[in-house]
């Protein structure tokens, strides 16, 4: 399932993870509370139904078993089947620390993200492409490449070794729009693979390579100063492209990647004609 798979990378990741629900009256049969915010590991009110603290499910489980998992009963910690999970729980909300500040505060050399960023602008008639098909390559073109950090250990010709994805973070946040007395205007950024053995300039691709291609991921989020997607990117080439809902709006943004990987970003250099 893949939202337990995203839990479980998280918790491995030391992100905080909270969950909420609005308020249902099934709820208080099970002693959950609609508008209480829940991390993932430490509540305070208890569920009372399966795998609760007084749940024969325990039964089924060796003393050596619970003892590994670190079960202790009353001490407002509980466990619950995922099934109960999605249904009594409406959202999920993870927090991923600064890549730089959690490695300081955990004495860590090293941290669990790569970051790298760009600022950039969509300038009328010439990089403000928005989403319109016949002007979407002259937005701004961002090369990121994702290392496989096994790749050293893996022998070009072995096909049989697990491709291996990795979380990735894309954060596109709009600059000075409070200053200079505009409101946010909607933004995203798409990605699209290269496919292997294509030659990358430094130049942005020409329109043909968008209409044969297909983004991974392209979502908007609305008039929010900053835009977040989460991505499970595969290792190898990608074009990152920010841009703006309609043609011709200007403004300019500051673009995040974070990754598990090996990642680097380079601006390809916009020209007149594609």
């Amino acid at each position: 399932m893949k939202l337990f798979t995203t839990v479980e990378r998280s918790l491995q990741q030391n992100c905080l993870i909270t969950t909420s629900t609005r308020e249902r009256p099934e709820l208080k049969k099970v002693n959950i509370f609609g508008g209480h915010e829940y991390t993932v590991t430490k509540v305070a009110n208890e569920w009372n139904g399966e795998w609760s603290d007084k749940s024969a499910k325990w039964k089924t489980v060796s003393d050596e078993r619970i003892k590994k998992l670190n079960i202790v009963k009353e001490d407002g910690e509980f466990w619950m089947d995922i099934k109960h999970f999605v249904n009594y729980f409406d959202d999920i909300s993870i927090c991923y620390q600064s890549a730089n500040d959690f490695a300081a505060s955990q004495n860590q050399e090293e941290s669990f993200w790569t970051t790298v960023c760009q600022h950039g602008e969509w300038i009328r008639e010439f990089t403000a492409g928005g989403s319109d098909k016949e002007t979407f390559y002259r937005n701004p073109q961002y090369l990121l490449t994702i290392e496989d950090p096994r790749s050293n250990e893996l022998n070009d010709e072995d096909s049989s070794y697990p491709e291996k994805s990795f979380n990735t973070i894309v954060g596109l946040m709009q600059k000075h729009s409070r200053v200079l007395g505009r409101g946010n205007i909607s933004v995203s950024a798409a990605i699209f693979p290269v496919p292997a053995g294509m030659d990358v300039t430094q130049h942005p691709m020409p329109k043909s390579f968008f209409d044969n291609s297909k983004a991974i991921k392209n979502n908007y989020s609305g008039m929010k100063r900053e835009t977040i997607f989460n991505h499970s990117l595969s290792a190898g080439k990608y074009v990152l492209v920010p841009h703006t809902w309609k043609p011709q709006q200007e403004a300019e943004f500051f673009l995040r990647v974070f990754s598990e990987a090996a990642i680097t970003m380079t601006c390809m250099k916009q020209i007149d004609e594609a």
